[in-house]
């Protein structure tokens, strides 16, 4: 009953978003995966990554520059088509699209607030864009993948392994896979509102946040503005829209 009662008091428009994101969950995530099968893959992952556009290793060239794009053409395609949709129409991709971020804030919202972490109180844009700077730079500098903390990879694993496929059971027992999944858990499934991942350390989100910042200021792009001149009475204006946020 208690479920139904929150079901009814969510807002149209959070349910215009939870349905975006179980939709757009389907066709990219398995056991449909429908979107993945039409370019011959079955999770996010290889020419789908969206992560690949750190590109960045000491000694580089354009020659090892163009092989990373080659293997996640895809992937390269689409993050540069989230990044434009977010200069003239805000952050739609993290706010109504992304699977990932989008099941993490589902589950988070079934879960009883006595069971939630709040992450609000920590430096948002310092922890987020700190992260983003060692993903960047430092991660590809050491050596490591940016498959070893990565959402996109952990979630399709993750319902790959409650289906009882073997991947998905054997990604979930090693160290890399039961990182992923304490962080899932941590930073997704027992967070405030399901985002703290999203928050810190997505670096699709923290690449969008930017673009919304910059886009923020442009007259051409679609955004809510307040006219603060044409206010009749001083006022503190706290709007809060999630899903064009501009962290």
């Amino acid at each position: 009953m208690q479920v139904i009662d929150k079901l009814t008091a969510i807002p149209k428009v959070q349910k215009y978003r939870y349905f975006m994101i179980i939709l757009a969950s389907a066709s990219m995530l398995g056991p449909l995966a429908f979107l993945p099968q039409l370019v011959g893959s079955d999770d996010l992952c290889g020419s789908l990554c969206m992560r690949r556009f750190y590109l960045y290793f000491p000694g580089m060239t354009w020659d090892d520059f163009f092989v990373h794009v080659n293997a996640a053409t895809i992937g390269v395609i689409a993050f540069s088509l989230i990044l434009l949709t977010t200069l003239f129409y805000g952050r739609m991709w993290c706010g109504y699209l992304c699977p990932v971020g989008g099941l993490a804030e589902l589950s988070s919202r079934m879960l009883n607030d006595r069971w939630k972490i709040e992450f609000r109180s920590l430096p948002q844009i310092q922890i987020r864009y700190g992260y983003f700077g060692f993903f960047l730079v430092a991660m590809p500098a050491l050596g490591i993948s940016a498959c070893s903390l990565c959402n996109f990879i952990t979630i399709p694993r993750l319902i790959e392994a409650m289906s009882g496929e073997y991947r998905g059971i054997v990604f979930l027992v090693s160290s890399v896979g039961l990182v992923n999944l304490g962080l899932l858990l941590l930073l997704g499934v027992f967070a405030s509102k399901g985002r703290a991942y999203c928050q810190f350390m997505c670096p699709i989100g923290a690449a969008d946040g930017l673009v919304n910042r910059i886009a923020a200021n442009l007259p051409f792009a679609h955004r809510i503005r307040v006219a603060k001149e044409r206010c009749k009475y001083p006022c503190k204006i706290n709007l809060t829209f999630y899903a064009n946020s501009t962290l």
